[in-house]
């Protein structure tokens, strides 16, 4: 019998506290006067006005004050840009509590679901996490379901994000490591970044029309999926059902033929030695070339910088929480500079390059692989590999353009 725990979503926190304003102090500083002298009518009434305005400002400033002390995303970002961007910044109709920043911060939502396996969690050294839902894409679903075959037939410990009415389907395809499985079934639209804008619709809506890749994407929905990966890794870790210390996040599309089926694909001792400890290793499909500026995604016409592959990344614990962080940043200074955010590979090389600490490439042509999804290959049979890290000229650039971590 499957065990399956609702979780608690509820947060604490507390408004924060607003001084006593009753001292009796104008905000003139009061007026002089002895017992018997009469103040004209005219300046009574302007005090009395003012003071009016002094109750009104103070219970505007009770009203606000947790949307300005949590800073709103567009403030935040924007003195980190350049002069001639910050004529073009939106006026900001969000507060902070929708600015991707806070929306990745998130806990798992109160209507998630955790289906756990009936006999207690082994406990792993690494967790795979993976997500899936039947939204309209690039590829059809009966696609995704063959290759959800091959990634679901290897042996690591998972953790799986899927819609609810898929959960037999991932415990079907789980079956020979049922104990190794945690499934975590949300909706669609309790996904973080679902809430980035207070007019969701018309603002998803406008990202899926300035896409260059409308046709094939078909679906804003796409892109609340991809700019979730990071926040499916930081959850798993928040959680940390098998006691892991180094994650893999992958498309659940990644494993397109049986060449990986029904093994173990994290081999420590291939990798431990060889991975770098505080970053996130991603793999480069083609040969790395940092645009001028973090806040890029213009990958049709200058191709040369596009090099980031965000099909898989791997990372022990605390790189992940630091990558995390910087790309929710990251996130909210491509609103606030106007560009699109629907590309999430972009928007995770831009976080790369802001923060160059937090990333390491496998270079394509070191891996005897796919360009995109060979990072496989380098956990499963290790190697002797060249990582690619950005190189100091462009962490100088970089430091212009967003806060250093």
């Amino acid at each position: 019998m499957k065990r399956t725990a609702k979780h608690d979503g509820v947060t604490g926190g507390s408004k924060p506290s607003i001084a006593d304003a009753s001292s009796g102090v104008s905000p003139t500083g009061g007026l002089k006067r002895s017992n018997n002298t009469r103040v004209p009518s005219a300046v009574r009434r302007g005090s009395l006005f003012r003071l009016v305005l002094l109750a009104m400002a103070l219970a505007t400033l009770v009203v606000w004050s947790p949307f300005y002390f949590d800073r709103d995303p567009i403030a935040t970002v924007s003195q980190f840009l350049p002069q001639q961007m910050l004529q073009q910044l939106p006026q900001s109709n969000t507060s902070a509590a929708y600015s991707a920043k806070s929306l990745l911060s998130r806990p798992l939502p109160s209507t998630a679901t955790i289906h756990l396996p009936s006999q207690p969690l082994p406990t792993c050294a690494n967790t795979i996490v993976m997500a899936y839902y039947n939204v309209k894409s690039k590829f059809k679903p009966e696609s995704y379901r063959g290759w959800m075959k091959n990634s679901l037939s290897l042996h690591d410990c998972m953790v799986l994000y899927v819609q609810p009415d898929l959960v037999p389907v991932m415990q079907s395809l789980r079956v020979h490591a049922a104990d190794k499985t945690v499934i975590v079934a949300m909706n669609l639209n309790n996904l973080p970044l679902a809430d980035l804008h207070r007019h969701n619709s018309e603002f998803w809506q406008n990202q899926l029309d300035i896409d260059r890749e409308k046709a094939r994407h078909q679906s804003f929905h796409l892109f609340w999926i991809w700019l979730s990966k990071t926040w499916w890794v930081r959850t798993t870790i928040t959680h940390n059902w098998f006691q892991s210390d180094f994650f893999l996040y992958s498309d659940i599309g990644c494993f397109r033929n049986g060449k990986y089926n029904d093994r173990q694909l994290i081999r420590r001792d291939k990798i431990d030695s060889l991975l770098p400890r505080d970053k996130v290793v991603w793999m480069a499909h083609r040969a790395p070339n940092a645009p001028p500026t973090p806040l890029w995604n213009d990958k049709f016409t200058q191709k040369q910088h596009y090099f980031h592959s965000g099909s898989q990344g791997a990372a022990w614990k605390q790189a992940w929480i630091q990558y995390h962080d910087a790309f929710a940043t990251m996130v909210d200074a491509f609103l606030a500079a106007n560009l699109f955010i629907g590309e999430d590979q972009c928007v995770l090389q831009g976080t790369c390059q802001a923060n160059p600490k937090f990333c390491a490439y496998v270079p394509f042509d070191q891996v005897a692989d796919n360009n995109y999804f060979g990072l496989r290959h380098v956990l499963h049979v290790g190697g002797d590999y060249n990582f690619w890290y950005m190189p100091p000229s462009k962490q100088e650039e970089a430091a212009n353009w967003l806060p250093s971590r």
